[in-house]
């Protein structure tokens, strides 16, 4: 067996590890508004035509798209439970990665392995494998393209080159910092083009120039890539604007690698060990260290200007993602060095088992930072230097098996079967990786054939047990509510979602309402109470402008009954729009609809012919406490445009029907109460504000409110639109 094949095999068997170790802390949930940013680009794209996608996450969405479509294709997989497999497959797809490239650079399969799995497990790789973010792709985009730049330096081939140059375009349109590195790429390939000495036709001319020619040359060929690369990079690339934004800030870069707050050494200590291998690393591999160690410190530096910014629940300093897997790689060196000492093989041990514990605290329980430091009141630059709301240091006070955020630990209880099954898929992928690196490579393609068919069927059962699971509001009633707005949505229409409350949970209705939803719901407009309505004046014109000419506007709420005096959102639709009723598809969450006037809800009489015309615009009922209690009182609002040059014709009838259809309360009064002139020509507009009080000796239960108009001339009742000649006005739950 060759070296190239060994360390071919160690190589997948390391992402095969990895991707099972993702696989088993698997969240498929999210709490990042980049995040949501995404998913909302994506589904997009998909909607309106791929031109659609921004420029500058082309290569991202280009991988994100397809996962999307099997979303849709299985109909238990939700969008971002799919979508999150993204970064878990690319983030273990950069450590085999790491295993091909120190191959290439001359090291030993242990030396490789254990450098590829400290990256996966022991630093911020591992929390940052279960969310919809570019920073891990990024890094498997550069490892791709660093690798493939050394095949050509080693292997030669032209094909390596065009490969290196589309990974590198994968990276820099998924993340647009990582653009600031091609200068490093572009250097490591003309000394690759000088060492092989190609293209030889070029060395056939240039040789026997002399040196004022080569220098006069050089620096021509130097212009015109330089003009080449500059416009499209200067447009594309956010350059500093003066000097001083260009140079590394020292306490920035202090506070990246130190800081208790953000500090990577701090998150990630067994990370420490790679100092003591970079001296030997470039003394080995000078151009290949410049490259890859080089393009991490190159980055980090560029980092150190940037704000750190805690970002509800970012664990560490998030912007170093995209260099990790090259910051890791020296590592390899001092492993080589010291990796036969006692004392270092304690001091590794140590700092192994308190790095994948960090790691490992922060991907099965997010630190609550909104509880810590949001609360506490401190500002960003007192959180870095704070010791007291230091992650790594207090993040075992807030672990509950009840607020793991993987697919086996709900907040109801373990799942032990599919942990025993998910636990059995890393025990069997890490065997297989035992036995790699040892050689024995005995049945190794039923090894392989055996791992991938069992990780294909866990992802799946994975992905089908949490698609309901309550920590995604899964059975609260948002997947039924998704699936009636898929099903019943017509094009012109838009879903406001509609949070309240505090953060993170607040959050969930436009997390799970995009999970379900899987890009073919409606035009979402998010609304925040606490962001946009809360001493916010003149919030009702901006979400008229927000909704602009939808035939039908659709709102999904959580945990807001009808009754419920706190539903701004549905009070002001109704000012404009007709409340078409609302429906409950689950414990907490209900779905209301209001139409445009080609859906009138009542219309009585003929224009044309002068009789007396009337239109029902809007209704709802509210409580002033909940829970509703015998002898209480419900505020029943109507609004009503009306033709009519006589009055006191229609009467309105409230009439509070029991489970079985009874009737339990019953309350007419005429419409021309409360009238008052509005409107164009001879139109008036009523606002019928009525007291609906119940009797003191009705049962409890579940009750249903309706309307009735009728003629009071002849008794007639008068038909809405859908044929009925009742409108329902909503539930009403009456407490004993």
């Amino acid at each position: 067996m060759t070296r190239g094949q060994k360390f071919r095999r160690t190589a997948l068997a390391v992402t095969l590890f990895l991707f099972a170790l993702y696989v088993w802390s698997y969240r498929g949930t999210s709490h990042s508004t980049d995040e949501w940013l995404f998913i909302d680009e994506m589904t997009r794209a998909l909607r309106e035509g791929l031109h659609t996608i921004p420029l500058q996450y082309a290569s991202f969405y280009a991988l994100g798209i397809p996962l999307l479509l099997l979303s849709r294709l299985v109909g238990t997989f939700g969008t971002y439970q799919t979508l999150t497999l993204l970064n878990s497959a690319t983030t273990a797809l950069a450590g085999g990665i790491m295993v091909l490239v120190l191959g290439e650079l001359g090291y030993g399969v242990p030396e490789a392995a254990v450098t590829a799995l400290v990256y996966g497990a022991a630093t911020l790789a591992w929390p940052y494998s279960g969310y919809l973010l570019r920073e891990p792709t990024t890094a498997m985009w550069l490892m791709v393209a660093a690798w493939l730049l050394l095949r050509y330096r080693v292997k030669g081939g032209w094909w390596y080159v065009v490969g290196s140059l589309l990974a590198f375009t994968g990276a820099a349109f998924t993340k647009q910092s990582a653009s600031f590195l091609l200068f490093l790429y572009v250097a490591y390939f003309a000394y690759s083009l000088y060492a092989r000495k190609e293209p030889k036709l070029f060395w056939e001319w240039w040789l026997p120039l002399q040196a004022r020619h080569k220098l006069g040359v050089g620096l021509a060929f130097a212009a015109i890539v330089g003009l080449i690369f500059w416009f499209p990079v200067r447009a594309y690339v956010p350059f500093p604007r003066h000097l001083g934004e260009a140079i590394p800030s020292f306490k920035g870069l202090m506070g990246l690698l130190f800081s208790p707050g953000w500090g990577l050494f701090l998150f990630s200590p067994v990370l420490l060990l790679t100092i003591p291998g970079i001296p030997g690393f470039f003394r080995k591999h000078f151009w290949e260290a410049l490259l890859l160690v080089g393009a991490a410190w190159v980055y980090i530096l560029g980092c150190t200007r940037q704000p750190l910014w805690w970002g509800t629940w970012n664990w560490g300093p998030r912007q170093v993602n995209p260099i990790l897997p090259m910051f890791t790689l020296p590592l390899a060196e001092t492993l080589r060095l010291y990796g036969g000492r006692r004392a270092f093989k304690i001091v590794l041990g140590i700092l192994l088992v308190v790095s994948v514990a960090l790691a490992g605290m922060q991907t099965l329980v997010a630190y609550p930072f909104y509880q810590v430091a949001f609360r506490s009141g401190i500002t960003d630059v007192e959180f870095t230097w704070n010791w007291h709301t230091s992650p790594p240091l207090n993040h075992w006070r807030f672990l509950k098996i009840t607020d793991a955020e993987v697919a086996w630990a709900t907040s109801s209880g373990v799942r032990w079967p599919l942990l025993l099954s998910l636990s059995v898929l890393v025990g069997l992928a890490a065997w297989f990786l035992i036995r790699t690196t040892g050689g024995r490579f005995a049945r190794w393609s039923i090894y392989v054939g055996g791992v991938a068919l069992l990780s294909v069927f866990l992802v799946a059962a994975t992905l089908h047990l949490s698609y309901l699971d309550e920590d995604y509001g899964g059975n609260q009633g948002f997947a039924e509510a998704a699936q009636m707005l898929r099903e019943e949505g017509k094009p012109g229409d838009k879903l406001v979602i509609y949070m309240w409350g505090e953060p993170p949970w607040a959050y969930i209705p436009r997390v799970a309402m995009l999970n379900y939803c899987k890009g073919l719901c409606p035009p979402h407009i998010v609304v925040i109470k606490e962001q946009f309505i809360d001493g916010q004046p003149g919030w009702e014109g901006r979400l008229r402008q927000l909704v602009g000419d939808a035939k039908r506007v659709w709102v999904v709420m959580e945990g807001l009954p009808e009754t419920s005096p706190d539903r701004p959102v549905e009070i002001a639709l109704a000012q404009w729009l007709y409340y078409a009723g609302s429906t409950w598809t689950g414990q907490t969450v209900r779905v209301a609809r209001f139409d445009r006037g080609g859906d009138k809800v009542l219309v009585l009489g003929e224009e044309e012919r002068e009789t007396p015309n009337l239109e029902l615009l809007s209704f709802s009922i509210r409580a002033s406490d909940l829970p509703i209690r015998p002898g209480e009182c419900l505020d029943v609002d109507l609004k009503w445009r009306i033709k009519s040059r006589e009055q006191g014709i229609w009467n309105v009838s409230y009439q509070l029907l029991d489970g079985g259809g009874q009737l339990a309360a019953q309350l007419d009064h005429p419409l021309t109460l409360f009238t008052k002139p509005g409107g164009w020509g001879n139109e008036r507009l009523i606002e019928d504000k009525t007291a609906f009080c119940l009797p003191a000796d009705i049962s409890p239960g579940l009750y249903q409110l309706i309307l009735v108009v009728y003629d009071s001339r002849n008794m007639a009742r008068e038909n809405f639109t859908d044929g009925q000649d009742y409108l329902v006005i909503g539930q009403v739950e009456i407490k004993g």
